[in-house]
């Protein structure tokens, strides 16, 4: 374990007997998470014990849905995870680690069906993307994407789920880290033979998609580039003042997720707008100095 983090605390919550019962489910989420996202994992591990086993047991079902589609490139997988779906809404629960937990953290939290119908709605546009024509078909792509997973887990983190504010909130985290992994991506998405980036902003910038290979990115595209990045550190700060809509045990997974992802556009920038030509990552000893500097961040409030 890094140094620096622990371990979902109990905080003196009364655990689900349900819950408790499914540990073993529960469990082979927590490993899902692990595996695929140390950050995230880290992040939300500092929930109550509760709360940390239901957000891994949504985040393995986010997985596997998008493995569907980025490990396998698989629509019948997809499909047959919606028909699974639509199994769940209707009472019937899968004999799975995965479905077992979800049911349980379903019932706990009276979850809506919903946003996981339309995650895979977007994933599934993801078997045969095409490039977004303008603004608002990237902002309608980030949402079924991302910012169904803010739905997702709104009625475990906030205060009133049914807030206004709480619902936009979530929704414009989820898209601005789905802008945030375009923008890292660019250069990784050119190779595959696909673009996020919208058409009418790349002609306003006299862009074409050959001008994506690289290796160094042209000052249109950087323009391009930090014309959606400002749209995303918007999104974060916003989220960032609506905090006191979030549980307070919620404040420090909210921002240590947002200031993780807000430091890869920060290290896009400061590798000379590399990302052509090579993935740009934040290294373990930046997300560790992240963690100290969140904690004070919320010292401080």
């Amino acid at each position: 374990m890094v140094a620096g983090f622990k371990r979902a605390k109990f905080d003196q919550q009364v655990l689900w007997p349900e819950a408790d019962a499914a540990s073993h489910d529960f469990i082979w989420c927590e490993n899902v998470i692990k595996e695929h996202s140390g950050s995230f994992y880290r992040a939300f591990s500092h929930l109550g014990y509760n709360e940390a086993r239901a957000v891994y047991a949504i985040y393995a079902f986010c997985r596997t849905a998008d493995d569907a589609v980025d490990e396998h490139n698989d629509a019948a997988e997809l499909d047959k995870l919606s028909a699974d779906l639509d199994k769940f809404a209707a009472g019937t629960t899968i004999d799975e680690p995965m479905w077992r937990a979800l049911r349980i953290t379903f019932d706990r939290y009276n979850l809506d069906v919903e946003p996981y119908r339309e995650l895979l709605t977007g994933l599934t546009m993801d078997l045969n993307p095409e490039q977004p024509q303008n603004m608002d078909e990237l902002d309608h792509y980030c949402y079924l994407v991302a910012g169904t997973v803010g739905l997702m887990l709104a009625p475990l983190l906030a205060v009133n789920p049914d807030d206004d504010v709480v619902r936009d909130t979530s929704i414009k985290l989820g898209h601005a880290m789905q802008l945030t992994n375009i923008l890292r991506d660019v250069g990784t998405d050119y190779r595959l033979g696909r673009t996020y980036l919208p058409a009418d902003l790349m002609r306003t910038h006299s862009l074409e998609f050959k001008d994506l290979a690289g290796p160094e990115m042209s000052g249109s595209l950087i323009e391009l580039w930090e014309k959606l990045a400002k749209i995303a550190l918007g999104y974060y700060d916003e989220t960032s003042r609506n905090l006191q809509a979030y549980k307070s045990e919620a404040h420090l997974p909210l921002m240590l997720s947002l200031n993780y992802y807000r430091s890869i556009i920060y290290a896009c920038r400061r590798s000379g707008y590399t990302l052509l030509s090579k993935r740009i990552y934040v290294p373990d000893y930046q997300k560790l100095l992240l963690y100290w500097k969140t904690k004070i961040q919320l010292l401080l409030r």
